[in-house]
């Protein structure tokens, strides 16, 4: 089911719910492009935590479309949207497919300055490196969220987990 939602954004918002564990958002730009959101139940955290839902979240577009203020504003009306529940979390990795995620970071980075505090959250950073590339992932949370210190906690614990598996990989081979 898609129903149009009644938000102060600069575009449309169209949502659909599959199911509990999936939310999909669609707008138009005045170009005609489609931007979509997608928000999915992520496991990662699973293990050493078990409150409130962790989503991990992808958005793009149908087709390239020249530099426009409105649809980062639609983005974070949607992010507001999905923090407008407290326990909800936000994990997301920059795309590595084309060789630009540090671009991609650099952008995530500047919106989260520009919204942070009317979003009321927290971004936590870190760094996956492996032999030939660097994975830029982060945590959104709300500083209200009952549990906060347990998803830094289990964020920092889960990426620690990658960098000594890797590091006993390294290790093996030497």
């Amino acid at each position: 089911m898609t129903l149009e939602l009644d938000l102060p954004s600069p575009y449309k918002i169209f949502r659909r719910e599959e199911n509990n564990n999936f939310s999909y958002y669609e707008f138009t730009s005045d170009k005609g492009v489609n931007y979509y959101i997608h928000f999915d139940v992520c496991e990662y955290l699973e293990e050493f935590i078990d409150h409130g839902k962790v989503f991990y979240m992808s958005f793009g577009r149908k087709r390239k479309e020249s530099f426009d203020i409105k649809i980062r504003e639609t983005i974070i009306c949607v992010l507001g949207f999905f923090f407008n529940t407290k326990e909800n979390v936000l994990l997301y990795l920059c795309d590595t497919n084309d060789g630009k995620q540090l671009v991609r970071r650099r952008i995530f980075d500047s919106w989260y300055d520009l919204y942070a505090f009317s979003l009321n959250v927290d971004k936590i950073d870190e760094v996956i490196i492996s032999d030939d590339e660097e994975y830029y992932t982060s945590m959104i949370v709300r500083k209200d969220n009952t549990f906060y210190n347990e998803y830094v906690t289990a964020f920092r614990k889960f990426h620690e987990g990658l960098s000594n598996e890797k590091n006993d990989n390294i290790n093996e081979t030497v």
